[in-house]
């Protein structure tokens, strides 16, 4: 048995990597690639939500019809990020596709300057 403490050596050396790794993706904050993505995707819709969300809430101040905001107020908590994206409301200047995350946040808006929020 020559080699016993090389064996042992190694075999510990893997078990401490394994249980570093563990703990390092359990409990010490570690992320994989895919979740640091997904991570940074949704700081970088709330950054643009919350930037434009004030030009939402000017579009609805500008609707003189009262139409979209009418239906707004009686549509459920859920579908009003709808209801805005239909309106163009939640359309950022030079684009062709309504913001999921704008709507959101407006209908958030919205609701809190009704009292409904």
């Amino acid at each position: 048995m020559r080699f016993g403490w090389a064996i042992n050596t190694g075999l510990s050396a893997v078990a401490g990597a394994a249980m570093t790794a563990i703990v390092g993706f359990g409990w010490g904050g570690w992320t994989s690639v895919e979740a640091a993505s997904r991570l940074s995707a949704d700081a970088a819709d709330a950054a643009l939500a919350a930037s434009w969300t004030p030009y939402c809430l000017e579009q609805s101040r500008a609707d003189a019809s009262q139409k979209v905001i009418a239906e707004l107020k009686v549509a459920y908590s859920r579908n009003r990020p709808g209801v805005i994206q239909n309106a163009g409301w939640a359309t950022p200047i030079g684009q062709t596709e309504p913001s999921w995350p704008i709507a959101r946040a407006c209908a958030l808006a919205l609701a809190n300057q009704w009292g409904d929020g």
